[in-house]
């Protein structure tokens, strides 16, 4: 297929459950291209990668995988040894990762029943949650989830592209080394200024006048409290001033209006008092 038109993701089987898995193109090919075909060539691959919980679903990427060997032959005999070596030789050559599964290459036995490799699971790989069946003869892959004491499988996976890896081949090993040295730093850029970066010339030229640590807390913690009363305190006079001018302003249209009250009872009394007795000085 034309590199331009291949998807970035493409799903392998139908997918069921809450359970998904993400499988990297550069990793399945080098499971792929190291699976023996022939029938009873039985090996054993660790699988590397991350998980990832979304609301009730969770998310495998796997981006690493190495088969079990012992000085480069094939190794299918275990013991707890074994399988720490592999999880140790896993994380040196992916940085970053953790064994998230382990898969089983059975040539000619096709890719179902994981049953058949329960004591193994028990024994050696109880902790891990993926397991993947390989039948190498026909080139099949069948991917497994352990739920409620069992290997259920999940009726596909998906592979994904890498796009780095595509544009610019590189080691998987120094890329992941890469990211988990960023994934580290807590930030990736120092939003302070030089003077007041912890390093900076301010620090260094006030470190022989630093206080005890205790001595500091304390300080801090009565002019908190210092300030935390004052501003109580504001809060109070600027509700006692409020309180006071609405009084004020409502005294001042009470006077307003008992004083036009007065003066209209005047003119009233006035004309009475000319309606009945007339006006004086009238010679």
């Amino acid at each position: 297929m034309d590199e331009e038109k291949r998807e970035k993701v493409s799903c392998i089987g139908e997918p069921k459950g809450q359970v998904r898995v993400y499988l990297e193109e550069t990793c399945a090919a080098y499971l792929r291209e190291n699976e023996e075909s022939a029938l009873g060539g039985f090996q054993l691959f660790g699988l590397m990668g991350k998980e990832y919980r979304l609301g009730d679903e969770t998310f495998f990427l796997i981006r690493g995988a190495l088969e079990n060997q012992e000085d480069g032959a094939r190794q299918m005999r275990l013991s707890r040894e074994t399988v720490r070596e592999l999880e140790e030789e896993g994380g040196r050559q992916f940085p970053g990762l953790r064994l998230v599964g382990w898969a089983v290459n059975q040539p000619g036995y096709g890719t179902e029943g994981a049953w058949r490799f329960a004591g193994l699971r028990e024994r050696f790989f109880a902790d891990v949650p993926l397991f993947l069946l390989m039948d190498g003869s026909e080139e099949k892959m069948a991917f497994y989830g352990w739920e409620e004491g069992r290997d259920e499988e999940l009726g596909g996976y998906h592979i994904y592209t890498d796009e780095e890896a595509r544009s610019a081949p590189r080691p998987m090993s120094e890329r992941l080394r890469e990211e988990a040295e960023r994934e580290r730093e807590p930030l990736l850029w120092d939003p302070l200024p030089e003077a007041a970066r912890p390093d900076g010339p301010a620090a260094k030229k006030s470190e022989p006048e630093r206080r005890p640590a205790g001595k500091g807390r304390e300080e801090a913690r009565e002019n908190g409290q210092s300030m935390r009363m004052l501003t109580s305190l504001a809060s109070v006079l600027l509700l006692v001033c409020l309180v006071m001018g609405m009084l004020l302003f409502n005294n001042v249209n009470t006077l307003d209006g008992i004083q036009e009250k007065l003066d209209t009872l005047d003119q009233q009394i006035e004309q009475i008092h000319t309606g009945m007795f007339g006006t004086e000085n009238q010679d």
